[in-house]
């Protein structure tokens, strides 16, 4: 009988996203490099997330599949949604895992000797995906689970590395390995050890091992609890082949930028592009393969990166954030507003979004944004605004009849010295189509205007239960309009829908699934997408709506 299957990976998926959000604000509390921007755990939860979507989409498509088929489903999910430098590499991580767990011809499960192996190829990828490897990080936390795992292998009798328990005992090991590599970071990277913490992407690798262990051993189990000033281990660490030990000096400048984006080229371009965009910043991680590439960078040139990915091949998903512009625009701003109990000053710009489910909170709050959940309520929306100590503030309501809450909202903001502006944004992927193009280093009607644009430029529809049993499709984003189509399955409704609003083609299609969206749907949906227009990209991303069937954006 084999050790995993595909149901087991599945488990195992949903308890690491579920560990991942437990652990998530200790593990951006860790997040001190390589910027410290306290996001690590926001990234890998949202990684992960879109690895668990691509994986659910796959196993409730083919209900059939082979724990092969999934690990390649989560490794590709996990690619494609990739977040910051951390999400980049579990990314590689889970590729190279995948490399050996996964092969085209064997699907018959794993043991214990290919789990060994899995993870040091696991290594193997994270290592060459990092342009200048780093010890004391995640590298190294999975390179000692790997050696670890493979002296347990060593250690077993002939012939017993297909059972059950030395999958376990090799399970363990590997986890106890990380852990001790983990307490060690703080000595390997000065600026750990200054801040007094352990690696925060090394952390989050600790607590997707734990969850394995708790899929494996059948019992709950969690990696050590690692606080923000964690005892850091009395054993020198040797650093790796390859690796550099920085000693930074404490304010050392870095790159302004971050820049993201996928890219469409052939394996062979892509050495020459690595060695064109390490001569442009830091933190260059680029992982995949097989033509899809994710490229990852800290630059004071996010131009020039964009283009070197427009002269190798496709760059598409491009994502530029600029580190610290919100406490540089509001230090432009000279004086600022006091808070309303006068106390201290208010600096920068805030973005609050209203979400209807928990999925998109999770999207819109990793895109930077303040969420409100629950109904419209200008009060509330007022109150969320000023304890964020922002300056200036940009809502955006997310759907129809929204409008007068949050403009009332905006009125009781200026009064309190808070200077507000309302996107009108009438559906949550407009919401996200604003976020994709905010800059909070831009002026604030400046920056409202480009995120209205964004929103007025996405096309809307979505999916209903209709009260006789039937779906009903709806375009724009009043949910309660005439439908356009009508039919007996969400399926086919949403094939219908997808004719009508892809027939002038588009670049990006998003697929929100509601709440109570049928098993499959998404994944049947963007098959159908793909097939009527090849060149349009489609996203599923966690949606929630307690109402709404699919939401669906094109942009």
């Amino acid at each position: 009988m084999p050790s995993l299957t595909a149901d087991m990976v599945r488990q195992w998926a949903a308890a690491g996203l579920r560990a991942l959000e437990r652990h998530r604000a200790e593990i951006n509390g860790l997040n001190v490099y390589p910027v410290p921007d306290a996001d690590t755990g926001t990234n890998l939860h949202l990684t992960f997330g879109a690895a668990v979507a691509e994986l659910d989409a796959c196993l409730d498509e083919r209900p059939g599949a082979g724990p092969g088929d999934a690990v390649r489903a989560l490794a590709r999910g996990a690619q494609l949604g990739a977040r910051g430098n951390s999400g980049a590499i579990i990314a590689q991580l889970l590729r190279g895992a995948a490399e050996v767990l996964a092969p085209a011809d064997d699907d018959a499960g794993f043991d214990a000797a290919r789990l060994g192996r899995a993870l040091r190829r696991a290594a193997d990828r994270g290592y060459e995906a990092v342009a200048a490897p780093v010890e004391g990080t995640v590298l190294s936390v999975v390179s000692a689970a790997a050696d670890a795992a493979e002296e347990a292998l060593r250690g077993a009798p002939a012939g017993s590395a297909s059972g059950r328990g030395r999958t376990i005992t090799t399970v363990l090991a590997a986890i106890e390995g990380a852990e001790r590599a983990l307490l060690r970071t703080p000595e390997q990277l000065d600026v750990l050890g200054r801040a007094g913490v352990v690696d925060a992407g090394g952390r989050g690798l600790t607590v997707l091992l734990g969850a394995l262990a708790e899929t494996v051993v059948g019992r709950a189990f969690d990696a050590r609890a690692f606080e923000a000033r964690a005892a850091l281990a009395s054993t020198t660490a040797v650093p790796a082949a390859g690796c550099e030990t920085p000693r930074p000096a404490p304010d050392a400048p870095s790159p302004g930028y971050e820049v993201v984006y996928l890219l469409d080229a052939a394996d062979a371009a892509v050495a020459a592009l690595r060695v064109r965009l390490a001569a442009l910043g830091d933190s260059l991680v680029v992982v995949g393969g097989d033509g899809l590439w994710t490229v990852h960078l800290h630059t004071d040139e996010p131009g020039a990166a964009v283009e070197a990915g427009v002269e190798t091949g496709r760059p598409h998903r491009i994502r530029i954030e600029h580190f610290g512009a919100t406490a540089a625009a509001a230090g432009e701003a000279g004086t600022v507003p006091a808070h309303a109990d006068g106390h201290r000053p208010r600096e920068g710009r805030t973005v609050l979004a209203l979400a209807d489910g928990p999925g998109l909170a999770d999207v819109l709050s990793g895109a930077g944004a303040t969420v409100l959940t629950g109904e419209a309520d200008a009060r509330r929306a007022t109150r969320t605004v000023l304890d964020s100590g922002a300056a200036e503030a940009v809502l955006l309501p997310g759907g129809p009849g929204r409008w007068e809450a949050f403009l009332a909202a905006a009125a009781e903001l200026e009064e309190a010295g808070v200077h507000a502006r309302v996107v009108p944004s009438e559906s949550p992927v407009q919401s996200l189509a604003a976020l994709a193009v905010h800059e909070p280093a831009r002026a604030l009607d400046e920056d409202a205007a480009a995120m209205s644009e964004a929103a007025a430029a996405t096309g809307c529809a979505a999916l209903l239960p209709a009260g006789d049993g039937t779906v009903r499709g709806v375009l724009g984003p009043d949910t309660a309009a005439e439908p356009v189509v009508t039919a007996p399955d969400a399926e086919t409704a949403g094939c219908l829908l997808l004719d009508r609003l892809l027939s002038d083609g588009g670049e990006l299609l998003t697929l929100l699934p509601g709440a109570d969206a049928p098993l499959g749907l998404a994944a049947a949906l963007r098959r159908h997408a793909e097939e009527l227009r090849p060149d349009t990209e489609t996203v599923i991303l966690p949606g929630g709506h307690p109402a709404t069937l699919l939401t669906i954006g094109l942009e």
